[in-house]
């Protein structure tokens, strides 16, 4: 029987091309926009969070999540995702108390914020971190500016949410569909909060087919030669094929 959980933290995207940029440089967070309307805030149905995510599903039931995400990825060390502040986010049943009691904080922040009566930031701010770490169970998600509805509770989802000085953990949506704010902020984010790591803290290197591990091989052997040749010929040993993996699960 499959574990339950991985004891690695997984993050798939869509392009070699990606992949590659994230084994140079690291996880860059960038702003994204959470369908928040299950909280029945006023007006409120989208609020834009600064993160980058991960899960820890077991390779046993992966397949459904790479064909939504992506078939590129990495697998890394829950030690460095806890050495790093990485935490699971908080998946909230609409009909528990803990739920009630949440929503009924965010709605009065929500108020306050649209009112002009925030007067204590820093509160606002970490009610804005724990929303940021939150999702009900169920709900929608834009995927190319089309809802979909997701289980998420079934994502396991962990969240890397950085704490920069002088840099909100949530905004409104009116500033997010302003081009260039958003990327003056996610510029902000790629040169101050990028989460880095070293060849030891990955476990596995995804790519979808057998033929596509010899040019993420020749990235690795030409672009991070700075690296030490022993750490390099270790990360080569985490590259597989989900192709490889699908016929063993």
């Amino acid at each position: 029987m499959a574990a339950p959980k991985s004891t690695s933290l997984f993050h798939f995207t869509k392009s070699l091309e990606a992949l590659e940029s994230i084994v140079l440089n690291g996880f860059y967070p960038r702003l994204n926009a959470e369908d928040v309307s299950w909280v029945e805030a006023g007006s409120v149905d989208f609020v834009v969070f600064p993160m980058v995510c991960f899960c820890d599903i077991p390779l046993g039931r992966i397949a459904d999540h790479v064909d939504f995400y992506g078939e590129y990825g990495l697998g890394m060390s829950k030690d460095w995702a806890l050495k790093n502040g990485l935490n699971p986010i908080f998946y909230l049943s609409s009909t528990a108390a803990v739920a009630k009691s949440f929503v009924t904080a965010i709605r009065a922040a929500v108020r306050a914020d649209e009112e002009g009566e925030d007067k204590d930031e820093s509160a606002a701010d970490h009610l804005h971190f724990m929303w940021a770490h939150s999702k009900p169970l169920s709900g929608r998600m834009v995927v190319g500016d089309k809802p979909v509805t997701k289980d998420f509770y079934l994502e396991n989802e962990w969240r890397y949410v950085p704490n920069l000085a002088g840099f909100r953990r949530g905004f409104w949506m009116k500033r997010y569909e302003d081009t260039a704010w958003r990327e003056e902020k996610n510029n902000k984010l790629q040169v101050e909060a990028v989460l880095r790591f070293t060849p030891s803290d990955v476990r596995y290197l995804f790519v979808p087919r057998d033929a596509d591990i010899p040019p993420l091989v020749d990235f690795i052997n030409t672009r991070l030669a700075a690296f030490p040749l022993a750490d390099l010929k270790i990360l080569l040993t985490r590259i597989t094929s989900l192709e490889h993996i699908r016929k063993d699960i």
